[in-house]
């Protein structure tokens, strides 16, 4: 579901435990897109997200995306996105809203 103007990698991360090994990926934005409404949104400090609120312009055109900053958490989905999710029965995270302006 990311959109052509989403920029995402899944980085191969292998995990070892005595003479076992499992591959797991983690999702990594390298360049996440400016999507925050610096006027709606409540910073600690010039860069810590106490609660992002999204300028609706600046997100446009994204569905898998997240903000500068924040290490790839949280995780913000196009509808479209969250229904695939929903539809399929996966589990193991959970949705809510976020303002957008």
């Amino acid at each position: 579901f990311a959109s052509e103007d989403d920029v995402l990698q899944w980085l191969e991360v292998l995990v070892r435990k005595d003479r076992r090994e499992r591959r797991y990926y983690v999702l990594h934005f390298p360049a996440p897109p400016d999507v925050l409404d610096k006027a709606g949104t409540i910073f600690a400090g010039d860069s810590f997200v106490v609660k992002p609120v999204l300028s609706r312009l600046a997100a446009q055109g994204h569905s898998v995306f997240t903000y500068p900053w924040n290490e790839g958490l949280p995780l913000f989905l196009s509808q479209a996105a969250k229904a695939a999710i929903e539809e399929e029965c996966l589990t193991g995270m959970a949705f809510s809203r976020v303002p957008v302006r």
